[in-house]
């Protein structure tokens, strides 16, 4: 029942990533990717708080939260996505290093703007 799930979760980011679509040229946007692969769990706005069967009940993180943000380096969130965490997947297999880092740069524009 894992891998089916798994395979749920993975289908659309696997088309979404086809070969040959190029982030920044004409291809997808760390937002367009971010909806495909993380919206899910994270919510579009990355407020987080969303639990599931997937992630065996667990909350996910509010990833617009500036004191987070603060904290954790861009090749931590890179790590992260690539190599998954506690309940969140593995990303690394399916998204190229480009793209990853386009998610990154968008999760960075999540957190509200100081005034």
């Amino acid at each position: 029942m894992r891998t089916t799930s798994c395979v749920a979760i993975f289908l659309p980011l696997l088309v979404a990533v086809a070969p040959g679509c190029k982030v920044g040229s004409g291809g997808e946007s760390g937002a367009s990717l971010y909806e495909k692969a993380c919206a899910r769990c994270h919510g579009p706005d990355g407020k987080g708080g969303i639990a599931s069967a997937e992630t065996q009940g667990t909350q996910s993180r509010d990833l617009s939260d500036p004191a987070w943000q603060k904290v954790v380096t861009d090749e931590e969130l890179r790590q992260i996505v690539r190599d998954g965490r506690r309940t969140m997947p593995a990303f690394g297999h399916v998204l190229s290093l480009d793209r990853i880092d386009a998610i990154v740069k968008h999760l960075r524009s999540l957190a509200p703007k100081a005034p």
